[in-house]
């Protein structure tokens, strides 16, 4: 998942894609993040929480993690 957030709001902002599809994405990225910055808050219908940073050791939650670790 990408991430897009405020690390600093009204100053630093944090736009990255990963895992090599993210190129192909970067236009609608771009405008999330885009908004964000000129709102100064989530202002898209998609779920600001999907996009949230996540620091090192702290565990994501997303619909469908647990269909992984029942295997």
């Amino acid at each position: 998942m990408p991430y897009i957030d405020a690390l600093v709001p009204g100053k630093v902002y944090l736009a990255i894609g990963g895992n090599g599809r993210s190129a192909k994405w970067a236009d609608p990225l771009g405008a999330l993040a885009a908004s964000l910055v000129e709102a100064g808050e989530w202002v898209d219908p998609l779920p600001a929480d999907r996009f949230r940073k996540l620091y090192a050791g702290e565990v994501a939650e997303w619909a469908g993690r647990e269909l992984l670790t029942a295997r």
